[in-house]
């Protein structure tokens, strides 16, 4: 039995306390959830060999326990396309699955995004193969935050005054590898002038071959007993 059956049937309201009990007046509208509900106090059965009047059902009948509330249920997530660049999210033409609240309360009406449809895949798919795209690749979500976050941040350089020192590409990927970031030495490009003063540079870090950030870093001459004492 659905809530609209039940509602029509013993004309009732939820009240304060759970339960369902019979009231004098409703409105009915359509609702796209659904209550699975159960008898609290069933009926007494009646003979079927004698009239039975109308309305022989006891007050303590229309009261019920709701079995299930769909509304309550986690909904699936929405599938859009994206028109444009979103951070953390994808850049236009991205196929992505969102979250029902992110995608109906921004993306959609702010047009960032459309549903995914066949006339709108065509159309992305359209506009890819007249731009001379064949495919493209792009950063993921998360990729794109570690790029963002290389580039804002500044790399701290600590050389031994002791020794004669040149910056190394060894140097930059074990200081990011401190700090949980991995990468290879292939992916980091130094200025062509060496690096062997202390002061900040500019190097260049590729991220997933994709993508190139300017990063910036500050190397300075710090004794290993300093360091220790901090």
């Amino acid at each position: 039995m659905n809530l609209c059956q039940a509602l029509v049937q013993a004309k009732v309201l939820l009240s304060a306390n759970g339960y369902i009990r019979k009231t004098l007046s409703i409105v009915l509208q359509q609702n796209r959830t659904r209550f699975v509900m159960k008898r609290v106090f069933e009926p007494r059965l009646l003979p079927t060999h004698k009239r039975v009047k109308i309305g022989h059902l006891e007050e303590k009948n229309f009261i019920y326990e709701v079995i299930e509330d769909t509304n309550s249920k986690p909904r699936p997530d929405i599938e859009v396309i994206l028109t444009q660049y979103v951070e953390g999210l994808g850049d236009r033409g991205d196929q992505i699955l969102v979250q029902r609240k992110l995608a109906r309360m921004k993306l959609l009406p702010l047009q960032q995004a459309v549903y995914v449809s066949p006339e709108n895949i065509a159309q992305f798919e359209k506009e890819r193969l007249e731009s001379g795209e064949i495919e493209r690749k792009r950063l993921t979500p998360w990729a794109r935050k570690t790029a963002k976050s290389l580039k804002e941040a500044v790399l701290e350089l600590q050389m031994n005054p002791k020794q004669d020192w040149v910056v190394e590409k060894r140097h930059i990927r074990i200081a990011y590898r401190l700090q949980g970031i991995a990468m290879s030495e292939a992916a980091i490009t130094l200025p062509e002038d060496p690096i062997s003063k202390p002061g900040e540079y500019e190097v260049k870090i590729m991220v997933n071959d994709l993508e190139t950030v300017s990063v910036k870093i500050n190397v300075q001459v710090i004794s290993p007993e300093e360091t220790t004492q901090t």
